[in-house]
């Protein structure tokens, strides 16, 4: 592993809780990284902690909140243009384990093919596993779950998703599926790019062998503006999927929004109902970027490397 250039990008937004322990976990690995730090106009003394306790990281600071995805193609536009060979997104609120990046860097060396790489995550204080990883990943993956519950945990996994809480990203795959795509401010840029990596024949893979750590929040604990963003972003998604025609998967949108508009409106859900209201018009608004976005996702290679939409 001797030359091999890993950049770590974190995204910070009022992390003063988290960012010591994220950062620590790295100076502790077995794999010397560059970190670099975008952050999303916090309000707190996020920005203070980094840039008096960690001077070797390299700050960005945003004037604005432009969302998770945004943020983070600032961070791996810097780390391309650095050379990085690997890319690592790692959450404000994750942290490493002394040999995650080691053995990160060692599988993507034995199975070239998997463009993503993400290890075992455990709840932040390490006694459960992470309720993402249950959630998202064995709740698809029987056999994965059943391998683990008996002992007999193989290297690799082919996955449906993994949460972009700790991605390892070879440069080639980056450079062929290209970044998030700045239209999702936050929830589901995740989905779309992993799906473009597949598209791509890049294999995105689960290696249990590796671990780290990952605070989740509790169930029931979205705001409204939070549903609002997921809900957006799951329509956005959905307009974007390439196994269909635009026009069908406009089709899809208008019947699903429909659907549920009659649902909330029946069962008397007004809050459900605003975050409807408002999730379809802001992707209505921006219908025609939705298109266009689906193209450059489609057609060209490195999307989002160069220019945002």
């Amino acid at each position: 592993m001797t030359g091999v250039k890993v950049y770590i990008v974190i995204v910070t937004y009022n992390a003063e809780d988290w960012i010591r322990n994220c950062i620590n976990s790295i100076e502790e690995s077995t794999i010397r990284s560059s970190v670099i730090i975008v952050d999303n106009d916090s309000s707190d003394s996020t920005v203070d902690i980094i840039s008096k306790e960690y001077p070797s990281c390299k700050l960005i600071k945003s004037n604005t909140n432009k969302g998770f995805g945004y943020a983070n193609n600032m961070g791996i536009r810097y780390s391309l243009e650095n050379e990085a060979d690997y890319v690592v997104l790692l959450n404000q609120d994750a942290k490493l384990h002394a040999k995650t990046m080691e053995q990160l860097i060692f599988f993507s060396g034995k199975y070239p093919e998997y463009g993503i790489l993400t290890p075992m995550t455990y709840s932040y204080d390490g006694l459960e596993l992470d309720a993402h990883l249950l959630n998202e990943t064995f709740r698809y993956n029987l056999s994965l779950a059943s391998d683990i519950f008996l002992g007999r945990i193989e290297e690799v996994y082919d996955v449906t998703l993994r949460p972009a809480a700790i991605w390892l990203i070879k440069r080639e795959a980056l450079l062929d599926a290209g970044l998030f795509d700045p239209l999702f401010f936050m929830y589901r840029e995740d989905d779309d790019l992993w799906n473009r990596f597949i598209a791509k024949n890049w294999k995105v893979g689960f290696f249990p062998k590796a671990e780290a750590f990952h605070h989740t929040a509790k169930s029931g604990g979205y705001t409204l503006q939070k549903r609002i963003w997921y809900a957006y972003g799951d329509m956005v998604l959905g307009l974007k999927n390439s196994k269909h025609t635009f026009s069908n998967c406009l089709f899809k949108y208008i019947r699903n929004y429909t659907s549920r508009t009659i649902s909330a409106i029946a069962f008397l859900n007004r809050s459900e109902l605003y975050v409807l209201q408002v999730s379809f018009f802001s992707v209505l608004f921006k219908i025609n970027k939705i298109y266009r976005s689906r193209y450059i996702c489609l057609k060209t290679k490195g999307a989002f490397i160069d220019d945002n939409i």
